[in-house]
C-alpha cells in the first residue's frame, strides 16, 4: 500500500497563482496524496462571473465555503452557499458557480480524483498569451478537457 508524507500548511502559505481577479493558493497537489485528491484555497473577487457551465467524466468537486457566499446553479437549480456550506458535484452534473456579490468570497476547492490544479496553471499561462476573454475560445476548451472538464451539448 502507497502512502504519502503529512502535510503542514500554516494560513496563507502555498503556492500561488493569481489571474483574472482569482486568488489560488494550492494546499495539496496530486502527487502530494498519491493522485487521491487536491485542495485549493480559492478567492473569486467580487462580480466573479466563475467558469462556464461544465461538467466531469471522472473527477468529483468538492466546494467549502470560508468567507463571503456562492452561487452555483447545478442541473439547473440555482443554490446559493454562505460561509460554513459545503457541495460536492459528482461526475456527470453540469454545474457552474459565481461571486454575484461586492465582496470577495473565499472556499476550499477539493478534486478527486487529484490532477485538476494543472490545469489553473496551464490556464494562467494561457491568459497570459491569449488575453481575457481568449482570442481563440477553442485553446481554452481543449485545456478544459485535458482536465476531464466538458462543456454540456444543446
Amino acid at each position: 500500500m502507497e502512502t504519502h508524507n503529512p502535510i503542514f500548511l500554516a494560513p496563507g502559505e502555498g503556492d500561488k497563482l493569481a489571474a483574472v481577479g482569482v486568488e489560488i493558493i494550492f494546499k495539496a497537489r496530486k502527487h502530494q496524496t498519491n493522485g487521491a485528491w487536491s485542495l485549493l484555497e480559492y478567492t473569486g473577487p467580487p462580480q466573479f462571473q466563475g467558469p462556464p457551465p461544465h461538467y466531469h467524466k471522472t473527477m468529483e468537486e468538492v466546494f467549502y465555503v470560508l468567507e463571503g457566499s456562492l452561487t452555483f446553479m447545478l442541473d439547473g437549480q440555482t443554490l446559493v452557499c454562505g460561509a460554513g456550506g459545503f457541495v460536492s458535484i459528482p461526475p456527470h452534473h453540469v454545474h457552474t458557480f459565481s461571486n454575484p456579490n461586492n465582496a470577495p468570497a473565499r472556499f476550499l476547492l477539493l478534486f478527486s480524483p487529484g490532477g485538476f490544479e494543472g490545469y489553473f496553471e496551464e490556464a494562467g499561462e494561457l491568459v497570459k498569451t491569449e488575453g481575457f476573454p481568449p482570442k481563440d475560445p477553442s485553446k481554452f476548451v481543449q485545456l478544459m478537457e485535458k482536465y476531464d472538464t466538458f462543456l454540456p451539448t444543446s
